[in-house]
């Protein structure tokens, strides 16, 4: 296997027996590229913008560089696709016991898509982060100020607790000062409860003890401070990804210290509550590896997983080979009765 310096998008179509299947573009980039990195961050700012902080080129090489990816688009009508479109991929999906294809014929329209990206090294001023790789980076908008927040990593010697705080409009950064803060901590979940509040649960600290514990930053209130939620998660993980329904955090997968399969797990952060229940460990006799993955909010029933997979000493390396649709519904409903 081989470090991949492309930028693809995915394009998700819907069918008419509802289900999904994807279409994958390579684009083509100009520009000054971040180059031979890893474990980097990558926000969504807006339909045209990107940002990538961070990662490293070798273990005694972590970054603190900020890019910002600018996306070009071209409209096409659905007979004739960008040109370098892969086919259309069905999706394998998972409730916690079924898979399920795509078939019918898909609803589609003229769209926009992106066609081309340039990537352009950006300095920001103020106090900026440590050169840093397994962090979070997340993005917000607070009194009408688009913001990334990054807190935690680490780098060959150390381990971040620091928050940062990046000004978009004025390439700024200002740095959170808050006791008690979260221990720290790297390979956590960060993800956005509301419009305002940023939630960190998880991850490995200074020591590699395995953490399950759940943080709040509220930027809606005047001083920022963190709240320590008098819940945890159901087990305590590294490497998972979580995301916010309502007061429902969604956590799929991670490395976990209890033997099983990958887990799902979901904690009402306002009820105090928690659930879990066990995820598929393979699809058409393929092993899931739900670790290192991303993940996004499809809708609210479900939850598109991308890559994941590692290195294991006794038996090689394995990537998760496709995209996975997780069904969610079940373990919210679990949580709610």
């Amino acid at each position: 296997h081989s470090r991949l310096t492309s930028i693809k998008t995915l394009q998700t179509h819907q069918s008419q027996d509802n289900g999904l299947s994807l279409t994958c573009t390579t684009l083509p980039s100009s520009g000054s590229a971040s180059g031979n990195q890893m474990h980097q961050s990558c926000v969504l700012l807006d339909k045209d913008r990107v940002l990538v902080f961070g990662g490293r080129s070798s273990p005694v090489r972590p970054s603190n560089r900020t890019y910002i990816v600018h996306v070009k688009y071209d409209s096409v009508s659905p007979s004739s696709g960008p040109a370098d479109s892969a086919a259309r991929q069905p999706l394998a999906t998972s409730a916690s016991a079924s898979e399920a294809g795509c078939s019918g014929e898909e609803r589609c329209h003229d769209r926009a898509v992106p066609v081309s990206c340039v990537w352009e090294e950006v300095q920001g001023g103020g106090e900026a982060p440590h050169p840093r790789w397994r962090h979070s980076a997340t993005s917000l908008r607070c009194r009408g100020a688009l913001l990334v927040v990054v807190f935690g990593g680490r780098s060959a010697d150390q381990v971040f607790d620091s928050c940062h705080v990046l000004h978009v409009d004025s390439l700024r950064w200002s740095k959170v000062m808050s006791e008690p803060c979260p221990v720290a901590r790297h390979s956590h979940s960060a993800c956005l409860w509301g419009d305002h509040s940023l939630v960190i649960s998880g991850g490995l600290s200074t020591t590699e003890r395995c953490l399950d514990d759940i943080w709040v930053l509220d930027f809606s209130q005047p001083q920022l401070k963190w709240r320590l939620l008098p819940v945890k998660l159901p087990t305590p993980c590294y490497s998972h990804q979580s995301f916010m329904i309502g007061d429902s955090m969604v956590v799929v997968g991670g490395v976990t210290v209890c033997a099983g399969p990958p887990l799902v797990m979901a904690v009402d952060l306002n009820r105090l509550t928690t659930t879990l229940c066990p995820c598929l460990v393979s699809v058409n006799s393929t092993p899931i590896l739900l670790h290192s993955h991303t993940m996004h909010r499809h809708d609210d029933d479900h939850a598109l997983i991308l890559g994941g997979g590692g290195n294991c000493f006794s038996f090689g390396t394995h990537f998760n080979a496709s995209p996975l649709l997780l069904n969610i519904r079940p373990l919210l409903r679990k949580l709610l009765n």
